[in-house]
């Protein structure tokens, strides 16, 4: 299994070397090693990352469900991430860090107890006030309200094409991560490129296929079907069915999205369906 290897076990915990990147392909992969060692009773499993330089929300969704699965055994993940890596900022910035422990190093995951984890807390905002006295309520917390706000995100902005409304979900500083290409940063920035990938293709639907919510923290799995009828990242219209399972991970804060990061290299599906090189 290129990229992962199955665990070796030191001082009784199985030790998940994972790949160098963590996408769409190899993060299957990865799933599968996970399973296997909760499936053989492993509770608690470390996952060194410490050669990882990418990981999308593939990677994030997969890492989140074992941690839960390990849990429910009464163990957990535990991830070697260093501080510095480009991984570590993606995880702050997704606020996976308050999800799934981290560690700066493998000796650090290995310790009875185990070691000092990287996880910072942070307390949620209070309440707000105006000039004139009036209470600003912040919207209300929790996995409940993060699932049903990316539920009608989805269906008011995706499937029923309300591109006018997409301003009510997002925070004016969101930032967006695709799966190539440089991070988005702004509201408008955002909803520019989700109106210019609605104009592209006809008829689209997103259907969620799973979802993952912790709090704040909501991973899901679409299905999505269109029809490719107008130029999109430079590839010309092919008037051709196209599907594609993309995975996003979003964090949720004040009642808004603050950060997306998503998986699906949707150029390249629209260069394949095109027979594009």
């Amino acid at each position: 299994m290129p990229g992962v290897r199955f665990p070796v076990t030191i001082n009784g915990i199985p030790v998940v070397t994972a790949p160098a990147e963590i996408d769409i392909i190899t993060a299957g992969q990865l799933r599968t090693v996970l399973l296997h060692s909760v499936a053989h009773g492993q509770a608690t499993i470390v996952v060194d990352m410490t050669g990882t330089t990418f990981c999308d929300s593939a990677g994030f969704s997969v890492l989140v469900r074992a941690h839960k699965q390990t849990l429910a055994e009464g163990g957990g993940l535990r991830l070697v991430i260093p501080a510095d890596s480009a991984v570590a900022r993606s995880f702050t910035l997704t606020g996976l860090d308050r999800i799934i422990p981290r560690f700066a190093s493998l000796d650090h995951a290995l310790a009875p107890g185990p070691g000092p984890a990287i996880r910072p807390l942070r307390p949620p905002p209070p309440a707000r006030s105006t000039a004139e006295g009036a209470t600003v309520i912040s919207m209300p917390s929790g996995a409940g309200f993060s699932k049903q706000l990316i539920r009608s995100y989805t269906q008011v902005v995706f499937n029923e094409r309300q591109i006018g409304r997409a301003a009510e979900f997002f925070a004016p500083d969101v930032t967006w991560q695709g799966s190539t290409g440089p991070a988005l940063h702004g509201r408008d920035r955002v909803i520019a490129l989700i109106g210019e990938v609605l104009g592209a293709l006809d008829g689209l639907t997103a259907t969620e296929q799973d979802m993952i919510v912790h709090a704040d923290i909501v991973t899901a799995r679409y299905r999505i079907e269109a029809t490719h009828s107008r130029v999109l990242f430079g590839v010309p219209a092919t008037g051709r069915p196209i599907r594609w399972e993309p995975t996003s991970t979003y964090r949720i804060a004040e009642g808004k999205i603050v950060n997306a990061v998503t998986s699906g290299n949707l150029a390249s599906i629209l260069r394949r369906v095109g027979g594009w090189p």
